[in-house]
């Protein structure tokens, strides 16, 4: 190695980083778990109540907003593997793609 060469060490964890993932889920798991049986006591002591708010939804609306955030959330994933692909050009694409979809939800 001369002195124009520049030697970067890259640090990986792939243990710790797997970790992590698995401690991420958990808490995810423990969020959603405990919104799911807090839905579940509310709905089983209120029914009329839930049954009245049903009325209120438009599943339409709902179902076009959610099909948006699924693949606005595929696009965006997608972005990440071709940013690690250095792909700039589809990355590029991938993001617009997801800007658009977000502002068709506002």
């Amino acid at each position: 190695m001369n002195d124009h060469q520049v030697h970067i060490d890259e640090h990986r964890d792939d243990e710790g980083a797997k970790t992590g993932m698995w401690i991420f889920i958990f808490t995810e798991l423990l969020l959603f778990g405990g919104l799911f049986i807090v839905y579940s006591v509310y709905r089983y002591l209120n029914p009329l109540a839930f049954h009245l708010a049903a009325e209120e939804l438009n599943t339409t609306l709902g179902t076009i907003n959610t099909a948006i955030l699924l693949v606005s959330s595929m696009t965006i994933a997608m972005s990440i593997s071709a940013i690690q692909y250095k792909n700039k050009r589809l990355t590029l694409i991938l993001m617009t793609i997801t800007l658009l979809l977000a502002l068709a939800l506002w």
